[in-house]
């Protein structure tokens, strides 16, 4: 069994009150406003244990750094869907742009 520790209780904290998912830079700079002392790898360290476990997510997004969401704020604070089609653009016209509204022709 684990201990709980000041590190483990601040890179916690930092991950569960964020309203995104954050880096491990961020990670450090939020946990450390609780443990000035904290390092880089202790957070590299102590992100293994809840993501193993299921506590915390990884969100990977292509060509960025991998971040980290607890499933409290996955669940109700963002999602990754496009924006349903406006009604003023009807059924057939124009075709979905990187965004996912639609791009009129």
């Amino acid at each position: 069994m684990e201990r709980a520790t000041r590190q483990k209780l601040a890179i916690r904290t930092a991950i569960d009150t964020a309203r995104r998912p954050l880096m491990p830079q961020e990670v450090l700079e939020d946990a450390r406003l609780q443990v000035p002392t904290l390092s880089i790898a202790t957070v590299y360290r102590n992100l293994k244990a809840p993501l193993q476990d299921g506590a915390i997510h990884l969100v990977a997004m292509p060509g960025a750094s991998p971040r980290y969401d607890s499933p409290q704020a996955a669940s109700t604070t963002h999602h990754h869907s496009p924006p349903p089609t406006p009604a003023w653009r009807g059924a057939g016209g124009g075709r979905r742009g990187r965004s996912g509204w639609g791009v009129i022709n």
